[in-house]
């Protein structure tokens, strides 16, 4: 045993994510368990936070697979007189899995307790190899629910001028709770080997096993919540830890964290904070320590390369926007949440979410339209970096807001054609996965077919599937050998399948004849009759479709016709008695709906001219009534209100001269008195309200060229 000093001192060594060794048998080892990545250790420790680093390798091999880009990550744990731990790794995901490499270096340093000087100061080394594979299964369809990942680790540890070396392995899961849920779990196995063996002692690798949990919300600021316990496999000893992280504006992201273990460790609450920008990112974090109070640890994430994984950014932005347009729409913003609906449907489709929550809104929202203006350079600068990011939802959208200020606007333009040329790379990729139960049921037929030997029905059905997935491998295969065992027919069987074809066409069947006829070509190309057979059954058939759907065509116009005429009588019978009775409102809103149906068919004319009439007459009446009211307000010197009442009445008649003209003079009057009240205001410093009085003078006269020149002077 060393001496009170030593044990003293190398107490000294060991942060968040290092269990305290009281001894000097387990101190060369324990660096091992050092967490690399400032993120992580902010979050207590968590080995499910799983953040964008190459250095998350060392908390948990599982989280590489979230990297959809190759990132190189340098990190720096600062510890006290000179105790340093520093990490340098590299991972890199490839469409089938993610892989890394890292060194990690632990020195003592010259400590100002003076028991390590210079070449006797113990050093430990650490080299790390990783490997992930995503959980997921091909066929009939792709689709992924987690990952596992291992680490082989070499590690050597020089005390007193002597060295050892060891070989250890982590393994870890990480895991959906369900394909939405925002819970993710994991579990992991860390320092599972041998040991370190020096000349007098043999120092037992510190083996842990750990599991967490991760909840998210990104329409919540990015917030991220984990809470993970871990035990010590060796001693017996425990710990717990718990996180919280959000990302209050760009690129700030704020972390904190709490951890407790029942051994020498770190315990107590810490924090950190990163900047994250398109392709790096810099974080540090402040790691709480029973024995030094406060460690410093600093890391850079640097991404390069090309966007290897393209599927997992635009996941992730999609339901971040999917997330965003709930919260507005339960805050009643509904235009909001319309446009954030309507922008992931122009991309995705076939997103069942965002269609049903555009229904709710449709019902909630009758007309309701808002403007934004921003600079068109601060958009273009935003639809860059979204861009790069791969968030296409929010780069189409400041592009948008670019081409409704500027239309020819060149860069916006050519923004949207790569956003949607990457967009339809990604439906082209994932188009399947809506297509499961029908994916499904080809593969089951076409299999059956397969195995009962008759290769015409399965061929077909496996192009089928083709079509719905051409990247599936095990469908091609399945035709391939069709078309070997195709032409291995020999000239009897040949025979077989066109006396059985021939059968089939003198029975009428010709759908069922043609495959047989097409198979006996398939074999035998010069069998000019099959062929004849073959395009007699084409033509057959769709003379048979042609005809079947004029029936059903003429048969579905005449229920049509006899359905329709008794709604639109009915219909435009409860519009007459509406206005008879004096209800102009819903004989207004009946003989318009009377009117849209009557002209979608043939044979009502006469029914649309007398609803297009009577709605004629009654907007006549609604103009008029809005006019005197107008004239009323106007004397009343309540110009606005008169304003408005005379572009109702023009709205229900156009043609309503004396409406026109005196809204003409009212917004004449109203356009010069903002102006001077804008002059006013401008006079006496208040300029946010007279850039407002000027825009309503102009408002009222779009071209009044004193409102015009004074905005432009407070440009």
């Amino acid at each position: 045993m060393r001496s009170k000093h030593t044990i003293c001192a190398l107490l000294l060594l060991f942060t968040a994510g290092v269990m305290y060794a009281a001894a000097s048998d387990t101190g060369s080892a324990d660096f091992s368990r050092i967490v690399a990545d400032p993120q992580s250790s902010a979050m207590g420790d968590s080995i499910v936070y799983a953040p964008p680093s190459a250095a998350v390798m060392v908390s948990n091999p599982a989280a590489i697979t979230s990297l959809y880009q190759a990132k190189l990550s340098l990190t720096d744990t600062l510890l006290s007189d000179g105790v340093d731990y520093r990490f340098i790794g590299i991972a890199f995901p490839t469409k089938s899995a993610s892989f890394g490499v890292a060194v990690s270096y632990f020195s003592y340093g010259n400590n100002s307790a003076g028991i390590y000087q210079g070449t006797d100061s113990p050093k430990n080394m650490q080299a790390i190899i990783s490997g992930a594979l995503p959980l997921r299964h091909e066929y009939p369809v792709t689709e992924d629910y987690g990952s596992v990942g291992a680490s082989v680790k070499m590690l050597q540890s020089s005390v007193g001028g002597n060295t050892a070396q060891s070989l250890a392995a982590d393994v870890g899961i990480l895991s959906r709770l369900s394909g939405s849920s925002p819970f993710t779990a994991s579990i992991a196995v860390k320092n599972i080997g041998g040991k370190l063996t020096f000349p007098a002692q043999s120092v037992s690798l510190p083996l842990t096993a750990a599991a967490g949990i991760k909840y998210e919300k990104a329409s919540w600021s990015d917030l991220v919540l984990t809470a993970d316990v871990s035990r010590l496999l060796t001693d017996g000893t425990a710990g717990a830890g718990a996180g919280i992280s959000f990302s209050p504006v760009y690129p700030v992201t704020l972390r904190g964290g709490w951890k407790q273990s029942t051994d020498n460790m770190s315990s107590g609450f810490g924090g950190g904070v990163g900047l994250d920008f398109n392709d790096f990112s810099l974080n540090y974090t402040r790691i709480p320590s029973k024995d030094l109070s406060f460690v410093n640890q600093w890391g850079i994430d640097i991404a390069f390369g090309k966007i290897v994984r393209p599927d997992i950014a635009y996941n992730h932005y999609l339901t971040y926007h999917f997330e965003i347009a709930k919260d507005k729409y339960n805050k009643k913003d509904y235009l909001a949440a319309r446009q954030e609906l309507e922008e992931i449907l122009s991309l995705y489709p076939d997103h069942q979410g965002s269609k049903e929550y555009l229904v709710l809104i449709g019902q909630a929202l009758d007309d309701f339209e808002k403007q934004r203006m921003i600079g068109i350079s601060r958009w273009l600068t935003r639809a860059r970096v979204a861009f790069s990011r791969n968030d296409l939802l929010q780069a189409r959208r400041y592009y948008n807001y670019v081409l409704g200020v500027d239309p020819e606007n060149t860069e916006a333009v050519e923004g949207l054609s790569r956003i949607e040329e990457s967009a339809r790379q990604l439906r082209s990729a994932q188009g399947t996965v809506g297509k499961k139960a029908e994916l499904l049921k080809l593969w089951d037929e076409s299999i059956a077919y397969y195995r009962n030997g008759n290769y015409v029905e399965a061929k077909e059905g496996f192009k089928k599937y083709l079509v719905l997935n051409p990247s599936n491998k095990e469908a091609q295969r399945f035709v391939d050998e069709i078309e070997v065992q195709v032409q291995k027919i020999t000239l009897l069987q040949t025979n077989d399948l066109f006396v059985k074809g021939v059968e089939l066409y003198d029975q009428g069947q010709y759908r069922d004849a043609v495959k047989y006829f097409n198979a006996v070509v398939m074999a035998l190309p010069a069998r000019t009759d099959a062929q004849w057979y073959a395009d007699q059954c084409q033509k057959l058939i769709a003379s048979e479709e042609k005809k079947i759907s004029a029936a059903q065509q003429e048969q579905s116009k005449e229920k049509i016709k006899d359905k329709v005429k008794d709604q639109i009588d009915a219909a435009y019978m409860r519009a007459v008695s509406q206005y008879q009775s004096g209800d102009y409102d819903e004989a207004l809103k009946s003989f318009t709906a009377t009117r849209d149906t009557a002209v979608k068919y043939p044979g009502f004319e006469k029914t649309a001219m007398n609803a297009k009439n009577y709605i004629t007459i009654i907007n006549s009446q609604y103009a008029e009534k809005e006019y005197k009211s107008g004239v009323a307000l106007f004397q009343d010197k309540k110009l606005e209100s008169a304003a408005v009442a005379f572009r109702k009445a023009l709205a229900y008649n156009m043609d309503h001269a004396a409406a026109r003209e005196e809204l003409a003079r009212v917004s004449e009057s109203l356009s010069q008195q903002f102006y001077e009240q804008g002059m006013k205001a401008y006079t006496a410093g208040n300029l946010v309200n007279a850039k407002e009085c000027f825009n309503k003078s102009l408002y009222y006269k779009p071209d009044k060229s004193e409102s015009l020149r004074a905005l432009e002077r407070m440009k």
